[in-house]
């Protein structure tokens, strides 16, 4: 599940990013590309967290704790950013969501690879 959740939000992501790539700007793949991004953060955040939780069952508390933070933490970064940047257009909005979505994906994917906790038949 975990891995049909982080691949539908790459996609929307590669979506969001074509939205503003797109000469015309593109509001119907914009909303399409938000709205696919958005519906996948559920799924792949408690699917993370049980995770954690199972790898680390003595500190569990500790692990989703962290785990939270950080993505709160990350999520205040690229507000920051987005913020900073922003230019009356939703370009850096979607760079900073797509990124994000993209390097989860990458993420999960290089987890795989490394051969650690989280296998082809555990996630």
């Amino acid at each position: 599940m975990l891995w049909f959740a982080a691949t539908f939000c790459a996609v929307s992501s590669v979506v969001l990013i074509g939205a503003v790539l797109w000469p015309e700007n593109s509001l119907p793949l914009l909303i399409v590309g938000l709205l696919g991004y958005i519906s996948c953060t559920g799924i792949i955040g408690s699917n993370c967290i049980a995770r954690l939780m199972a790898i680390y069952p003595s500190n569990a508390g500790a692990a989703a704790g962290l785990a939270v933070a950080l993505q709160f933490g990350l999520g205040a970064m690229v507000s920051v950013l987005t913020g900073v940047l922003y230019d009356g257009t939703p370009h850096y909005l979607a760079w900073g969501v797509g990124s994000c979505g993209l390097a989860g994906f990458a993420a999960l994917w290089l987890t795989r690879l490394s051969g650690s906790s989280c296998g082809a038949d555990k996630c």
